[in-house]
């Protein structure tokens, strides 16, 4: 009944997922480029994020078992994951490992 629509659906989640990972370019290489910019990035989100991907990817093979499926999360997580390790780079790089660099404080006038 749903063939023709989960041959689709199948097929545009790949191709979303390569979209997304496109998406990814521009972060790795502001991270890459600008340690600074890990300074003022959260380390914890990234962090959630990848641990995030790991468990989908975990899913993707042992309980789903889809080739398409394991290969977009396996390219997801291997994205996350060097977010993740630039950011720690460029906080080491630029000195800036245990302060709350992107934290604002307000002085009263």
């Amino acid at each position: 009944m749903f063939g023709g629509l989960t041959d689709f659906l199948t097929g545009a989640y790949l191709f979303m997922g390569f979209v997304a990972l496109a998406a990814y370019a521009p972060q790795l290489w502001a991270f890459y480029t600008r340690p600074e910019v890990c300074a003022a990035t959260p380390l914890v989100t990234w962090s959630l994020w990848a641990c995030q991907t790991v468990v989908f990817f975990l899913y993707a093979v042992v309980v789903n078992g889809d080739a398409k499926f394991m290969t977009t999360t396996f390219l997801f997580m291997c994205a996350t994951m060097a977010c993740l390790a630039l950011i720690v780079r460029g906080r080491k790089l630029h000195g800036m490992t245990m302060k709350a660099s992107n934290v604002v404080v307000l002085k009263a006038a």
